[in-house]
């Protein structure tokens, strides 16, 4: 007699078929491409219920499955179990048993069991095998059942190595794809054993567990390292991030910044960060600061950190604000050496001049030019540098990108060498070009000029030098590089990520 049917788990990697052969009953699962789950010598049968009889077969392994022989025919279905061990990984220093079980009852219509395509433990987003208090947690899973019918419940445990009780974590849902996520397990620590089971309407089940699935570190969280800036850092601008690494365990962290090494004249103390950085903004010029930090968690705090100090310059501190793609940027303030391409990390171009024919590329910003430089995101950029009041700037007949000084000079403000060169109104760039009544500091613009000379702008317009002239242009600057070049405008992605592999066959 020929009993066909077919359970499933794991996308494939589970495919349970029965069939009579000459009074035995074979199963195969159809590894489709999960044979390292599969291997003869890793899964073994536990144990197989008939209707409530256990019964016992062989296990061999063939080209695309692992067959499971019976001894014993079997002539009628009912309720049947099937159960599969797999013992080949390990959790730091103890060695693991992942359990598979399919439960079918063919008493009813639908006798298909529902299956997993997706388990993962995540630490901060990635596969982990150790987790701990502080940091989220999640463990995430997909169940389908072929017949689309509803599952009557999903449920996810876990308990500790010192347990005999399974605790039900509350899941939330979205679709098919169910999601646990915490800083904290309470009640748990050391070697945890994670089961989820899965039961559709018609009482078919499947059941997951893996003992241990992860080890868990419930301890108080570990003292952070300082990272930036550096111990003693002298001429620090006024806009500085203060970052640290990531301590173990550790949820949030509280922030000392003070004018004094015993951190009694406190300018920041602040114990809510669950960041790893925090800007500060308008510190005082010519001022030594002290900081430090601390790890929190939900079982108590760290010791601080051992303290930092930094100067901050008695020069001016500017704020660049860079857009996504394209900006017609300058320098705002007087740099000795310029400002390298490099301190803009979300670049994606070198910096570009304008010729008067064509696009030129430079690695480092000089003052009184205005540049073309692309971003793959918005950003902020923070140089140090003198205040330039007063700037007088080559131009040639034809389009220009200039550059501008550190305060706003008005459009017909700008004075000309010799005096009446007849200029265009400025054109700035967001995403297309705009003209401009004024000159800010930071941006480039583009400005046409009807013959040679020198453009002036002065925080005090008008004086020791003629005006030049706003004359209509009826033409636009020339668009940006990669359009004039005709280039690929489409990012190349910059990093790709692999996730662990799991002792789950899904």
């Amino acid at each position: 007699m020929t009993t066909p049917f077919q359970l499933k788990a794991g996308y494939g990697a589970l495919m349970l078929t029965a069939k009579t052969d000459n009074g035995a009953t074979t199963f195969r699962v159809n590894k489709n491409g999960y044979s390292s789950f599969f291997e003869a010598n890793m899964w073994r049968l536990i144990e197989r219920k008939v209707d409530g009889r256990l019964m016992y077969g062989n296990v061999t392994l063939a080209q695309d499955s692992v067959i499971f022989s019976f001894e014993k025919e079997i002539t009628t279905l009912k309720r049947y179990t099937v159960q599969l061990r797999y013992s080949r990984y390990k959790i730091k220093d103890l060695w693991g048993v992942a359990t598979g079980r399919l439960e079918c009852d063919f008493t009813k219509q639908e006798h298909d069991a529902p299956y997993f395509t997706s388990f993962k433990i995540l630490n901060e987003g990635y596969c982990a095998d150790e987790l701990n208090v502080g940091t989220t947690s999640e463990i995430t899973f997909e169940v389908r059942d072929d017949a689309a019918l509803r599952y009557d419940s999903t449920r996810l445990f876990v308990k500790d190595s010192s347990s005999t009780v399974w605790t039900n974590l509350p899941l939330s849902r979205q679709g098919n794809i169910f999601t646990y996520s915490t800083n904290d397990i309470p009640g748990i620590s050391g070697y945890v054993s994670v089961r989820v089971r899965a039961v559709d309407s018609s009482g078919n089940a499947v059941d997951y567990t893996m003992s241990p699935g992860f080890f868990y570190h419930r301890i108080q969280p570990s003292v952070p390292s300082l990272f930036s800036p550096s111990g003693n850092a002298a001429d620090q601008p006024t806009i500085i991030s203060l970052k640290w690494n990531k301590s173990f365990a550790t949820a949030m962290y509280h922030l000392q910044v003070a004018t004094d090494s015993n951190f009694s004249s406190l300018i920041i103390n602040d114990s809510t960060l669950a960041g790893t950085s925090l800007k500060m903004q308008s510190l005082a010029k010519a001022t030594t600061y002290y900081w430090r930090v601390r790890g929190i968690n939900s079982l108590g705090v760290s010791d601080f950190s051992e303290f930092r100090k930094f100067t901050t310059t008695p020069d001016e501190t500017y704020l660049y604000s860079i857009r996504e793609r394209w900006n017609l940027l300058s320098l705002p303030l007087k740099m000795q050496h310029g400002l390298q391409t490099s301190a803009f990390i979300s670049a994606t171009s070198v910096a570009y001049t304008f010729n008067g024919v064509s696009y030129i590329p430079n690695d480092t910003l000089r003052n009184s030019v205005g540049y073309w430089m692309k971003s793959k995101a918005v950003d902020t950029v923070v140089i140090v540098g003198k205040l330039t009041s007063h700037d007088t700037i080559n131009v040639m007949a034809g389009w220009n990108i200039i550059g501008a000084i550190s305060y706003p000079v008005e459009s017909s403000g700008i004075g000309s060498i010799p005096p009446g060169i007849g200029i265009s109104l400025p054109y700035e760039y967001n995403n297309g070009y705009t003209t401009s009544s004024t000159l800010y500091p930071g941006k480039g613009y583009w400005v046409y000029s009807t013959q040679e000379g020198k453009l002036v702008l002065s925080f005090n317009p008008g004086t020791g030098t003629g005006k030049a002239r706003i004359v209509a242009i009826s033409s636009l600057p020339p668009s940006p590089p990669d359009v004039i070049n005709g280039s690929d405008d489409r990012e190349i992605p910059e990093q790709f990520k692999l996730e662990q592999n799991y002792p789950n066959p899904f």
